[in-house]
């Protein structure tokens, strides 16, 4: 959550202000401003859930009753 948030609070309120000065509704100011700003933040936020998700299984595997399989 930190990563992304701080990749969207890098995005400057002026930029915003700039595009929708220029006509550009909320929906079209998240797809071609927004999101393009804040992908590098998103992308480190999804490798490091990657990350602790593959750390984890090996545990979970150990761990997990003989002969019952569980959703994880």
């Amino acid at each position: 959550y930190q990563a992304v948030a701080a990749s969207f609070s890098r995005v400057s309120p002026r930029v915003s202000a700039s595009a929708m000065t220029l006509g550009a509704g909320p929906g079209r100011l998240l797809r071609l401003v927004h999101r393009p700003l804040a992908r590098p933040g998103v992308a480190v936020a999804a490798t490091l859930v990657l990350i602790d998700a593959v750390k984890e299984l090996p545990l979970v595997l150990m761990l997990r009753p003989f002969g019952f399989t569980t959703l994880s």
